[in-house]
């Protein structure tokens, strides 16, 4: 995760949407936990 933000700069945020089971591992690499995630799947899946 620290290369991917220096990659991008201080001007990009990373956000990752864990999957159920999940959330503990990216607390462990510094991510911050939120509960505010929001998203619309795709509708096309080929």
């Amino acid at each position: 995760m620290d290369k991917a933000a220096e990659m991008l700069g201080p001007g990009v945020s990373i956000i990752l949407l864990a999957l159920p089971g999940a959330e503990g591992f990216y607390s462990k690499i510094g991510l911050t936990q939120t509960d505010a995630g929001f998203y619309r799947d795709r509708t096309h899946r080929s």
